[in-house]
């Protein structure tokens, strides 16, 4: 894509900016500052320290609006320049353009109906909230991870399709605010608001562009990259509780998970379901393996929600053939008859789920009644300490529920939960808190 697009080194810098006026802030964001008179663009980017392969890329990938992953990403490219740039974009956006257009949205929405002002900013707090999270999460976990790759080194827990999965797109809220000053802003007219709308379109268009640079470009080379790079073997850690009231069972099974080749296994052992509970609050484990049979009355879905383990996955042990209504709720079960290289097997495809996320069906969309109660007190303003307080539950437990309710509910900011909320008739409009100053 570098030799075959429309802009070379040859070309003149000026040319370039004149032709298309958004790539200043491509220039900008790869530190390259203005007055570089008639230079082309190779000299102004080694002028500048820049690589100019990668300058270019950027460049034609942008103005030729390629709208597709980009397969024949040039060898000369430089990841750690592209990383830069990123950055440096994320800086833009989080320390100059939002704020920016904050102060100039608060001010041309100070005449409206106090109601609605208040509705807009926070819409646009919470819209800055989630890009900030965004790019939070770029920089301290994809460009570390990158950057490991570059030193040959590759993280066995991670990859970029991680990143993929869960690049959600950030300019769509930022399209909503937008269409609601269109559409429904109740204020009279003005200079200002349009300026406000003019901006707001611009940030639009910018944060698309960015977006298309990370998805069709930067993804493309790092899924390159890391197909050069072999996975030194690593031992997977597990933490187990055996729930079984025979002790003969409990140590037999121990002994054998701890003598699993690849794994690295941290087991406790218990007796009764009273006891249970409490272990599971306590270590949070990766797996429970139970016998359906231990004496108390439970249901997996109850002990996961109760114990704040949403995430826990359950292994029935069996010394027979079970009815199916007694482990539906099961992840997998094993029997007192399983070799060990079956043991290990459902344990490496129960950490693969896990890890990649899956499994997720339609049950688990489906909010839980200790869920619901948590959107409520998010939805009403309240912290973590105060939700922990008020439904007798530590703010670990809180968090875990948070986080399980934003997977469910692919949600994560306070707004977009009181939509969910106002629309499933959780709470009503007076009920919502405004917050603090």
């Amino acid at each position: 894509m570098y030799k075959n697009g429309k802009y070379r080194e040859t070309d003149k810098m000026s040319d370039l900016i004149c032709e298309n006026y958004p790539m200043v802030l491509v220039m900008s964001r790869f530190g390259i500052a203005l007055g570089f008179g008639e230079k082309n663009i190779g000299e102004v980017c080694r002028q500048n320290g820049v690589d100019a392969c990668t300058f270019l890329t950027v460049v034609n990938f942008l103005t030729e609006e390629i709208s597709a992953p980009v397969t024949n990403v040039s060898n000369c490219l430089s990841i750690e320049a592209l990383i830069t740039y990123l950055h440096n974009a994320h800086d833009y956006f989080l320390n100059f353009r939002l704020p920016h257009l904050r102060r100039k949205l608060l001010e041309a929405i100070a005449e409206c109906p106090q109601d609605v002002a208040f509705v807009i900013q926070r819409f646009f707090d919470e819209y800055a909230d989630e890009v900030n999270k965004h790019m939070s999460y770029e920089e301290k976990v994809v460009f570390p991870y990158v950057r490991g790759l570059l030193e040959g080194k590759k993280d066995p827990k991670y990859n970029i399709s991680i990143f993929r999965k869960r690049h959600d797109q950030i300019e769509m809220k930022i399209i909503e605010l937008k269409n609601i000053l269109i559409k429904y802003y109740p204020g009279p007219g003005s200079n200002l608001l349009n300026s406000v709308l003019f901006d707001i379109f611009a940030t639009e268009q910018d944060l698309a562009s960015h977006n298309h640079v990370e998805d069709y470009l930067f993804m493309p080379a790092i899924l390159a990259l890391e197909k050069t790079i072999k996975l030194c073997p690593m031992s997977t850690n597990l933490k187990i509780v055996i729930a079984e009231p025979s002790a003969i069972v409990r140590y037999g099974l121990e002994t054998m998970l701890k003598r699993l080749p690849g794994l690295r296994i941290q087991v406790s052992e218990i007796a009764t379901i009273e006891s249970l509970t409490e272990d599971l609050r306590t270590h949070h484990p990766d797996v429970l393996i139970i016998n359906p049979s231990i004496p108390g009355y439970f249901t997996i879905p109850h002990l996961k929600e109760m114990t704040g383990c949403p995430d826990m996955k359950c292994l029935a042990l069996l010394y027979s053939v079970a009815e199916h209504a007694v482990i539906r709720y099961y992840d997998d079960q094993i029997s007192i008859f399983d070799s060990a290289d079956e043991m290990k097997l459902k344990l490496e495809r129960l950490h693969a789920k896990s890890e990649d996320g899956e499994g997720d069906g339609d049950e688990q969309q489906t909010l839980s009644t200790r869920e619901k109660e948590i959107v409520v007190c998010v939805v009403k303003g309240m912290t973590n300490r105060e939700i922990a307080d008020r439904l007798f539950l530590s703010t670990h437990t809180v968090i875990t529920h948070r986080r399980n309710i934003a997977r469910k509910l692919q949600v994560h900011s306070a707004s977009a939960l009181t939509v969910y909320a106002i629309v499933n008739k959780l709470v009503e409009l007076s009920d919502i808190q405004k917050p603090r100053e």
